[in-house]
């Protein structure tokens, strides 16, 4: 809940736990704070925060961070498939993922991304392809379809 100041917020608190209260609900204390629009905060996957006289919407940080894990997992499990394992892999989980983020603040979180995947797809081709003459040119040209 957005509020103009500490005061008003702590009375909306109040009032929400009288609310709650006779349906056996009750906030949980660790979970719950009240801090400043430009401290900003997390929710659902969601970094809420004003920057100046903005308010922006972006994807937190651990979910960028629990994406690349999962990512970087996936590609690990995928050593010594074909390129179509890796894509029927992938493709659904950044599909999911960019449908999720897309409404928000999102472009320089997908060109690192992008860069991460990128990435990740050279180490997986360089694994793959290990032959004793394929150069570090012939990986990235078996990688690199974006033009």
């Amino acid at each position: 809940m957005l509020c103009h100041s500490q005061e008003q917020a702590h009375q909306a608190k109040a009032k929400l736990a009288e609310w709650l209260a006779p349906r056996g609900l009750v906030f949980n204390e660790d979970k719950t704070q009240i801090v400043h629009l430009k401290d900003g905060f997390d929710f659902l996957g969601f970094n809420v925060r004003r920057y100046r006289r903005k308010l922006l919407i972006k994807p937190s940080k651990a979910a960028v961070g629990r994406l690349r894990k999962r990512l970087a997992d996936e590609m690990r499990t995928l050593r010594g498939s074909n390129a179509m394992a890796v894509v029927a892999k992938l493709n659904p989980i950044i599909r999911g993922w960019a449908a999720y983020y897309r409404g928000v603040v999102s472009s320089k979180m997908f060109s690192s991304l992008d860069n991460y995947l990128w990435r990740l797809q050279y180490k997986w081709a360089t694994w793959t392809l290990r032959l004793p003459k394929t150069s570090s040119l012939q990986v990235k040209q078996h990688v690199d379809t974006r033009g």
